[in-house]
């Protein structure tokens, strides 16, 4: 989607979901790789008929649309309502390649006037994968590649990798449905795993390192019931790992209510601290594990999946007084990535006794 939502990232609300390359800058096999998949409610040809044609085009994605499907076709888009598709506004992808149905691939060959380093930008190319799971079903994979290596280079793929999950809501929206999961880089063994340099994966995990113990927290429910929350967090296994169990009691002993297996992804896969977790409803959440600029807090970037299929994003912070305490705030995170005020501040303090089988 890179190319086609690339207007989007001057109005800092980056997506796109395509591009392909005039000249890379390194091997492309060497390169960095941005890939997003996500399921569809619609059938594969509505799907791609949603990309492909300028009127469907126009009624999920741009305000302004004028796409001559064949190879070597331009795709000539705009957000600008009244943009004539021949000015500052006007992104212009060039069509390599396709399969209808099947397979897309373009390149970005003209960028917003606004848009920042569009000339990097124009090095990479992507590719989009239809594949029809049913008859009202189509799990799209976009593969964004040729990304290279520093600092302006880091801009333009997180703006992407951020924005690239707004245009599968919107196309998961189009469709009637409501925003599902959709995975960044999912053959990574951490689904929402961004790229992490050693000194981050460091901090991180000297700040489980100081998690590891029980850990309790006494307090009452919205409704003013009484209730009691212990976390234990044991090493794991294999090396910089960690196994943690969450328990509640509301009144009538502790009940396992979580279980995160929390661990240092390979630097060949990206580095950094990935984390899986399943609640007591049958919850699943695939994110990962940063630190604050401070290095005082852990931050768990949780996007969890219910049962029912539904989704929420939450964003935790674990803020350390010492060696013996810590404050979690927790607070909600909307589509475009906003992070609300917090919905709940909870104090853990460290038990001087292990607590595990207590009641």
């Amino acid at each position: 989607m890179s190319t086609f939502m690339t207007a989007m990232t001057a109005r800092l609300v980056p997506a796109a979901l395509l591009a392909v390359c005039l000249a890379a800058p390194t091997r492309a096999e060497d390169a960095r790789t941005l890939v997003h998949e996500a399921v569809i409610p619609a059938s594969v040809e509505q799907v791609w008929t949603a990309f492909s044609t300028s009127e469907e085009a126009m009624k999920w994605m741009v305000k302004r649309a004028e796409i001559d499907l064949r190879i070597g076709g331009d795709m000539r888009t705009s957000y600008n309502a009244e943009s004539t598709l021949d000015d500052e506004h006007t992104i212009i992808n060039r069509i390599i390649s396709f399969e209808p149905q099947r397979m897309l691939s373009i390149q970005n060959v003209r960028a917003p006037k606004a848009f920042q380093n569009a000339h990097l930008f124009q090095q990479t190319w992507s590719v989009i994968y239809f594949e029809p799971l049913g008859p009202e079903s189509t799990k799209v994979r976009s593969i964004g590649m040729g990304y290279g290596e520093g600092p302006e280079w880091d801009d333009i793929y997180a703006k992407f990798e951020r924005g690239n999950v707004m245009v599968f809501h919107a196309l998961q929206a189009h469709f009637g449905g409501s925003p599902g999961e959709v995975l960044v880089n999912p053959d990574r063994a951490a689904a929402h795993q961004p790229v992490a340099t050693s000194g981050e994966t460091d901090r991180t995990i000297a700040l489980l390192n100081t998690l590891v113990g029980t850990w309790m927290h006494d307090g009452a429910t919205p409704e003013g019931a009484p209730i009691r929350v212990r976390n234990i967090i044991r090493p794991g296994a294999a090396p910089m790992s960690f196994i943690m169990t969450g328990e509640l009691d509301h009144g009538d002993g502790f009940k396992p209510h979580a279980t995160t297996l929390a661990f240092r992804i390979p630097d060949a896969e990206g580095g950094g601290i990935a984390f899986t977790c399943v609640d007591e409803t049958g919850g699943l959440t695939r994110g990962w594990l940063s630190t604050s600029d401070d290095g005082r807090a852990l931050i768990w970037h949780w996007p969890m999946t219910a049962t029912d299929g539904s989704r929420q994003v939450y964003h935790i912070e674990s803020e350390f007084d010492g060696n013996d305490r810590y404050v979690s705030r927790m607070s909600t995170v909307d589509a475009a990535g906003a992070v609300a005020a917090p919905f709940a501040v909870i104090p853990f303090d460290r038990a001087r006794e292990p607590a595990a089988g207590t009641k």
